[in-house]
């Protein structure tokens, strides 16, 4: 039995663990969605070549994260995974966190 290994194309700075963070939650809430890959680059504004690229862990820029966040309902918790705030009030909340 062979395994196939994937390789992550991280952009410089991104750590590897927000990558494939980011690969998973998109593979998952694709498949969780119950809408095909077309449609939901068609509701989300992008074509779907680009939501096959983000489902092995390329990470777009936030526009197209807001974009394919909002497609699917997650448009807070898909900046998050992608590493971004989504408002500046998780940024108080990650502060007042910090400095306890």
């Amino acid at each position: 039995m062979t395994t196939a290994t994937v390789t992550l194309r991280t952009p410089s700075g991104v750590p590897l663990w927000l990558t494939k963070q980011w690969q998973e939650w998109v593979y998952k809430t694709v498949e969780e969605s119950g809408k095909s890959q077309k449609l939901l680059a068609q509701l989300a504004g992008f074509d779907p070549s680009y939501l096959i690229q983000m489902r092995k862990g390329f990470i777009p820029r936030r526009d197209v994260v807001e974009s394919f966040g909002a497609a699917v309902g997650k448009k807070d918790q898909a900046l998050l995974m992608a590493g971004f705030l989504p408002n500046q009030k998780y940024l108080g909340i990650i502060s007042r966190a910090l400095t306890k």
